[in-house]
């Protein structure tokens, strides 16, 4: 019996068997590598925020304390001055402890909580039901280091941004995303991960703004999150 023919057959039945990556199968595998499939009831994380100007200078540094609980859902994010709060649906805005109630401040307040909630706990909020997920194809970040590419959207939302996921084809992490918003492409880096952390959790990333032609970044933002017990 001639073995080399018949190991060459099974082997091209086996690849040709394959199936070919997916949106649904690569966030599944992403969401497994992170840790999200594991119940985490509270989480508490000081962030700073580091903005440079077009030159590579410091224009300014942010501190806050990130606070969640699921059961039942809160959110909270404190700085010096203020404390954001969101309770189930209920947002609440306090400055010197005092408490605003005025309604383009509490909408604010919405939306930066929402914005900090989606962008760090990810891939774990591409679940949302109201997300389309859709495969593009693999691409190189910067160039360099080659990703499985999913293109998130929103259909129900009113917002025109565009979105773009990047997976690590080998260990399925997360190692950012772009957002096209206001008509400008913004790429966020995930530089380094909680990787002793369950679920792991972003620790250093980065935020670059990008040319229409996608060769010219300009870092724009430096983020930090550090993990309270």
């Amino acid at each position: 019996m001639k073995l080399q023919p018949l190991l060459c057959s099974l082997l091209f039945a086996f690849v040709g068997c394959q199936e070919p990556p997916t949106a649904a199968t690569i966030l599944k595998r992403s969401i497994q590598a992170h840790g999200f499939d594991q119940s985490i009831d509270t989480l508490s994380y000081f962030k700073t925020t580091r903005l440079f100007y077009p030159d590579g200078s410091l224009e300014k540094e942010i501190s806050q304390t990130h606070s969640i609980q699921w059961r039942p859902f809160e959110y909270r994010i404190k700085d010096e001055k203020q404390q954001l709060i969101r309770k189930g649906n209920s947002i609440f805005k306090q400055i010197d402890n005092l408490t605003i109630e005025g309604k383009q401040e509490l909408e604010a307040a919405k939306s930066a909580l929402n914005a900090a909630y989606f962008v760090f706990w990810q891939p774990a909020k591409l679940l949302d039901k109201k997300a389309v997920l859709t495969y593009k194809g693999k691409k190189k970040l910067q160039g360099k280091k080659q990703v499985d590419v999913l293109e998130v959207a929103y259909p129900e939302s009113s917002s025109t941004d565009r979105w773009e996921f990047y997976f690590d084809p080998s260990n399925y992490l997360n190692l950012g995303y772009s957002v096209q918003h206001n008509g400008r492409w913004s790429l966020i880096l995930n530089d380094e991960f909680h990787d002793q952390h369950r679920p792991i959790l972003v620790k250093k990333r980065r935020s670059f703004f990008v040319d229409s032609l996608a060769q010219t970044t300009v870092l724009r933002a430096a983020y930090s999150y550090d993990l309270l017990p």
